[in-house]
């Protein structure tokens, strides 16, 4: 079991302090720029004291994991180097980062990315998230077991180049989802409604995805060759939200090219 230091407050801080305790690790301390949302997640964690960016380490800790943000991963790595004992695990937790990232330091380095969204004050069950593993330097099976003791999902080893073509499917087929949802909300907010009312209809797309592939799942205009009715939508976006066009047109046709990649596999 190891000791655990966290750099970062933000959304995967907030789940991933909860994950090590539940997999019989020891969170010591957390550490952020603010040691205001340092010291609002220390008090969930029973075991683990508050700090800002200046705070030394805790001497017990023979695990660092970066919870920051992508862009802040090397500058905190130059930080901390000096802190750091070259027998502690350093780790990262970024899709789009690769492991090279924590190469200046002498001692064992990984990575763990877990493919799930995160928010602060949201609590996301580990049960079935993958998660994607990373280790050099010594640390290559010490990484994978650190990954499994955190999720009920499966556990990935997988390489830098690779791992970034994960994260780019994420973010497709998860930031770009939640934005469409702001722009239905958009466009339907002058009658009162807002996202809530695409939600039913969001979770079964997501839901009936575990019985079909997205090409079988699909449906709407497009997948229909409803031209009549695309038309009238573009024809409503030139009066709520114009600037939507370019995006409703490339996604139909993306749409499209699937309806005639089922069409073909059905008819070999």
């Amino acid at each position: 079991m190891r000791t655990v230091s966290i750099l970062g407050a933000g959304g995967l801080a907030w789940n991933l302090a909860p994950a090590f305790v539940q997999g019989g690790h020891t969170v010591c301390q957390i550490l952020s720029r603010s040691h205001t949302t340092a010291q609002q997640l220390a008090f969930l964690i029973s075991t683990a004291q508050a700090g800002d960016a200046h705070t030394p380490l805790h001497p017990e800790a023979d695990t660092v994991v970066l919870a920051v943000p992508d862009r802040e991963i090397t500058p905190a790595v130059e930080a901390l180097l000096p802190r750091l004992k070259d027998e502690t695990l350093l780790l990262h937790c970024a899709g789009s980062v690769p492991l090279s990232a924590l190469a200046a330091h002498k001692g064992p380095i990984g990575v763990i990315y877990p493919v799930q969204t995160f928010s602060r004050m949201r609590r996301v069950s580990w049960k079935d998230i993958p998660v994607f593993a990373e280790g050099a330097q010594g640390a290559e099976t010490l990484v994978t077991d650190l990954a499994r003791s955190l999720t009920g999902g499966q556990v990935h080893e997988m390489n830098s180049d690779a791992r970034k073509v994960v994260h780019l499917g994420a973010v497709l087929g998860s930031n770009f989802v939640n934005a469409l949802l702001a722009q239905s909300s958009r466009v339907v907010q002058e009658l009162g409604l807002d996202h809530t009312i695409y939600l039913p209809l969001a979770r079964e797309v997501v839901e009936k995805l575990t019985d079909f592939s997205p090409m079988m799942a699909q449906t709407g205009p497009a997948m229909r060759g409803d031209k009549e009715t695309v038309a009238t939508q573009k024809a409503l976006l030139r009066d709520v939200a114009p600037e939507l066009i370019p995006l409703y047109e490339l996604l139909t046709q993306v749409i499209t090219r699937m309806r005639e990649a089922k069409a073909a596999q059905e008819q070999a």
